[in-house]
C-alpha cells in the first residue's frame, strides 16, 4: 500500500452537521483490459445490476453518463479514453464514509466487470464556497480573516483591490515523489452586495507503475483524510464552529 506525508496536524475525523462543499470530483484511469471481448454487453449488464437501468444500445460516442438530478450525482463511463468519474453536487455527498466509499464500490464492480485490475491514476477534487454579503470595500480583509485561519489567509490578503472581481492563488504541497495536492484559495465579487470566497483542493496521485485495483479504496481514502486535515488547519474557528451547527 503507497503512504502519503500528510503535512498538517492530524485532526479528530468528523461528519459536519453543515456544509460549504459545493462539489466533489473523482476521476480514475484505468488500463483496458486485453482480454475483454464486447466492453457494451458488460456494461450494459453493470448497468442493470447495479443502476436498475436499461441501456437498449451502444452508445454512439462511446461515452455513458448516468446522473441524478436529484441527488446531484452523475457518474461518466468513457471506455475509449479508459476513464470514470463521479460528480458529486452539494446534496450528493455527506462524507467518505457514508457516500463516496459505496460509489467506490459501484466503480470497482464496473472494472471487475470489464476485467480491470490495474489503476494508472485518479484525481480527487472538493470545492467549497463561502457566500457573504459586502458590506463596503474594505470589508474583504475581514470577511477573508473570519473565513481563513491567520496562517493562511496572507496567501490571498494585500491582493483585494476595487478593481479585482475575482482572484485566485494556488499552492502546491508535494505528498510523496508520485503525488500532489493543491490548493486553491481566492474569492469571486459577484456584484457590490455579494461575494464568494473559494476553497479548493485537489490530490493527484500519478505513480511511474501502475497499481492494483485492491489499493484504490484505500489510496483515495488515505489522501481524503489528508484533505480534511488541510481543510480543517486552514479554515478558522469560526467556520468549523459553523459547520458543527455552533453558531
Amino acid at each position: 500500500m503507497m503512504e502519503f506525508n500528510n503535512p498538517f496536524e492530524c485532526a479528530e475525523y468528523e461528519v459536519f452537521k453543515n456544509t460549504f462543499l459545493q462539489c466533489v470530483d473523482l476521476n480514475v484511469n484505468f488500463i483496458q483490459s486485453e482480454k475483454l471481448d464486447g466492453y457494451w454487453e458488460h456494461f450494459i449488464d453493470f448497468a442493470k445490476n447495479v443502476f436498475k437501468l436499461e441501456i437498449p444500445k451502444e452508445p454512439k460516442s462511446g461515452i455513458s453518463v448516468i446522473e441524478s438530478n436529484k441527488i446531484e450525482t452523475k457518474y461518466i463511463f468513457n471506455y475509449d479514453k479508459a476513464s470514470v468519474s463521479v460528480v458529486l453536487g452539494h446534496k450528493g455527498y455527506n462524507s467518505f464514509q457514508n457516500v463516496m466509499q459505496r460509489h467506490l464500490e459501484n466503480i470497482i464492480t464496473y472494472f471487475k466487470r470489464i476485467e480491470v485490475d490495474k489503476i494508472q491514476s485518479f484525481t480527487y477534487k472538493k470545492d467549497n464556497i463561502f457566500p457573504f454579503h459586502l458590506q463596503d470595500e474594505s470589508s474583504l480583509k475581514n470577511i477573508l480573516s473570519f473565513v481563513f485561519r491567520s496562517d493562511y489567509d496572507d496567501m490571498i490578503k494585500g491582493n483585494e483591490s476595487e478593481k479585482v472581481f475575482k482572484l485566485e492563488k494556488e499552492k502546491k504541497i508535494r505528498l510523496n515523489d508520485e503525488c500532489d495536492m493543491l490548493l486553491t484559495m481566492g474569492y469571486d465579487i459577484k456584484n457590490k452586495n455579494d461575494i464568494n470566497i473559494l476553497f479548493s483542493l485537489s490530490t493527484e496521485y500519478k505513480p511511474i507503475k501502475a497499481f492494483s485495483l485492491s489499493e484504490l479504496t484505500d489510496n483515495i481514502s488515505k489522501l481524503n483524510k489528508i484533505m480534511f486535515d488541510a481543510f480543517v488547519n486552514m479554515i478558522s474557528v469560526n467556520i468549523i464552529n459553523i459547520m458543527k451547527g455552533e453558531k
